[in-house]
């Protein structure tokens, strides 16, 4: 009977402890941080980290090929690279793997 009682007690327990989602959220990015997924699987030359890190920061093409001093044609041809070397179909994945593959870092900085 008193391991009934204890049963009752123990199932209100992790409710007491929940977290919310964006702390869950916060730990799986720390340990994905820490932890990164095979970085020397996936090689990318200096141009195409530099590409990686500009559509991290959310820049379109056009601006990526003028601070870069390329054509956009160049840019898009980097991206494309990028696209398939990490076998991904757009640019908000293509920074989810990144970030997972270790090749990005903090993005507040």
């Amino acid at each position: 009977m008193a391991s009934v009682l204890n049963a009752g007690k123990n199932i209100t327990r992790p409710l007491q402890h929940k977290k919310s989602f964006a702390m869950l959220l916060t730990e799986t990015l720390q340990t994905l941080r820490l932890k990164p997924q095979a970085a020397a699987a996936i090689k990318v030359t200096p141009r195409e980290q530099q590409i990686l890190n500009l559509v991290a920061a959310g820049q379109t093409s056009k601006l990526m090929a003028k601070q870069l001093s390329l054509s956009v044609r160049t840019v898009e041809r980097h991206r494309a690279n990028l696209l398939k070397k990490f076998s991904q179909r757009n640019s908000v994945t293509l920074v989810q793997s990144a970030i997972r593959h270790g090749l990005l870092c903090d993005l507040a900085d």
